[in-house]
């Protein structure tokens, strides 16, 4: 090899590196993002009625595994939908836009209720009300 040729290789080679290492940083920096809460073993089955930032309903059958809150302090959960288009791919809900839970048997459950009695998680606050002056 020639050293131009050796340098250009050097030069590729460095970039693919720091572009790798940026990548891998970031993906840390996503999952730092998140606070777990706990891990649901075995899942818990549930139907809900979610609306999504559209407004636009939609229910659900899962079986959810996990909970955690965001960085800006949104309680999520993740569940997988076994009866989804793509077979049981997991998905994750903003507990806020959450209608209602229900059981598999069809039995209603209170949203903040099903918080508490099924996942063992303390319900959020509730944002502040009110106008600033």
């Amino acid at each position: 090899m020639d050293l131009i040729t050796l340098t250009v290789f050097v030069v590729v080679l460095g970039a693919v590196l720091a572009v790798y290492i940026l990548g891998v940083e970031e993906g840390r920096a996503l999952r730092s993002a998140r606070r777990e809460i706990r891990d649901y073993r075995p899942p818990i089955e549930v139907v809900m009625e979610y609306r999504n930032p559209h407004g636009t309903a939609s229910r659900w059958r899962l079986d959810i595994i996990s909970a955690y809150y965001t960085r800006g302090g949104k309680l999520c959960f993740v569940g997988r939908a076994p009866n989804a288009r793509r077979r049981k791919r997991f998905l994750t809900f903003r507990f806020d836009r959450v209608t209602w839970f229900a059981t598999t048997d069809g039995e209603v459950i209170d949203t903040q209720a099903f918080l508490t009695q099924k996942l063992g998680i303390t319900p959020p606050n509730p944002p502040p009300t009110g106008t600033r002056r």
